[in-house]
């Protein structure tokens, strides 16, 4: 079943805080397509960085780079689109995709 308007983002938080961080990332999956459909640039910003930072507790691995990449990747155009061009995460994050 659907969950209520941002209820992805807030099981997120509540499985972060649990200390289990796939489900928090599984939910931030869910919220960021949810965001995507709704054209909910901010909403799309917000989750990609909490999934960003659920990300960096997870170990090192091949696996969790794509994960970042395609968070970054997400994350670009809402960036410029709710913030603008000067935005100056904007280039931290696009430094970070090229790496």
């Amino acid at each position: 079943a659907k969950q209520a308007a941002y209820g992805e983002d807030v099981l997120a938080r509540h499985y972060a805080a649990a200390g289990d961080i796939e489900a928090a990332l599984s939910c931030c999956h869910r919220a960021l397509a949810e965001a995507h459909e709704s054209y909910s640039h901010e909403r799309i910003v917000a989750t990609a960085q909490t999934a960003l930072g659920l990300l960096a507790q997870l170990p090192p691995s091949a696996a969790r780079d794509r994960r970042e990449l395609a968070l970054r990747l997400a994350l670009t155009p809402a960036l410029i689109a709710a913030r603008g061009y000067v935005f100056p995460p904007l280039q931290e994050t696009c430094e970070r995709v090229l790496d």
